[in-house]
């Protein structure tokens, strides 16, 4: 069929020849050819592998971002995670200003941390978490080493006033006397009442001393009560004997300055329904050597260190 459709081809161009026709196309002027810039298979493969190097360093990029996403809201959960913990740790010790701040900051992290998608969002709640928690935990430092330094100083009071009324109980026992048989005794008659001045002078109170305490109860029984300030009042009582005064005398006046050191930390003695064995229990962490009868339980003595140990003043 090829061979055929091109003889017929051939003999239809002589027989134009043959019947006299015309053939002007054979005398028109030439065309000027013009070139064509036809790529060549080189320059084609030059493209393409140019567009794969653009293709495999958009791939190299957008893999680095998201190992810098994945990386960045790992490191910012767990500083969210941080800031709760120096937002719980830092209650009492920061301020309440320093505190909001890091509660803002943590909250913005852990947003960032679920909903962020780019990395400036992630590198914004990094920038404000990390000087949030410094702030809180710097200032709780500066409390723990304030409160650290109080006690020291409160202890040192207590050993001053403990060995100052010992002091004065030797002062003021007699040496043993002969009788007139020639036997010797020795009878402990120092000054009870001065020993309990001691104490409370240790808890930095002072104590009024009467017949009552506060106008109130037996005048035989030993009895404190406590009004504010830095004052407590027990009865005359409390020193009627030292074995009284080492006694109930010394847990009476340490219950009564366990209620000024109370009203000291938390603005009032009402802690709690049961704020008499709150303060029984306070005062057993302060040296009592039994409560003044008013006893306590489990949740008494947690709040009682709560208070005296973190200035946590309510359960």
């Amino acid at each position: 069929m090829a061979l055929r459709v091109a003889a017929t081809a051939v003999t239809f161009a002589l027989g134009g020849a043959a019947f006299g026709l015309p053939l002007t196309h054979a005398q028109a002027t030439p065309r000027a050819v013009v070139p064509q810039a036809v790529p060549t298979w080189q320059h084609l493969t030059e493209k393409a592998l140019d567009a794969r190097a653009v293709a495999e360093a958009l791939d190299r990029q957008r893999a680095t971002e998201a190992e810098e996403m994945k990386w960045g809201k790992l490191q910012l959960s767990l500083l969210a995670h941080n800031a709760t913990a120096a937002y719980d740790a830092s209650a009492g010790k920061a301020s309440d200003e320093t505190r909001r701040a890091l509660a803002v900051e943590r909250n913005r992290a852990t947003t960032a941390v679920l909903t962020g998608d780019t990395l400036d969002e992630v590198q914004a709640a990094l920038d404000g978490v990390v000087p949030a928690i410094d702030k809180a935990n710097a200032e709780v430092q500066a409390w723990e080493a304030a409160e650290a330094a109080r006690k020291a100083e409160e202890e040192r009071k207590a050993a001053e006033a403990a060995a100052a009324a010992a002091a004065a109980a030797k002062r003021s026992t007699p040496r043993a006397a002969s009788s007139g048989s020639g036997a010797a005794a020795a009878a402990e008659t120092g000054d009870p009442k001065a020993y309990l001045d001691g104490i409370a002078a240790s808890f930095g109170t002072s104590i009024g001393w009467g017949p009552t305490a506060c106008g109130h109860g037996s005048a035989t029984s030993v009895a404190g009560c406590y009004t504010g300030g830095s004052q407590i009042f027990v009865n005359d009582a409390a020193y009627q004997s030292w074995s009284v005064a080492k006694g109930r005398g010394r847990n009476v006046v340490i219950h009564e300055a366990a209620h000024a050191k109370i009203m000291q930390i938390c603005g009032t003695v009402y802690v709690s329904d049961r704020f008499e064995n709150v303060t029984d229990a306070y005062a057993i962490l302060l040296g009592a050597g039994a409560t003044t009868g008013y006893g306590y339980n489990d949740a008494d003595m947690q709040l009682a260190r709560n208070i005296k140990d973190a200035g946590q003043c309510w359960s």
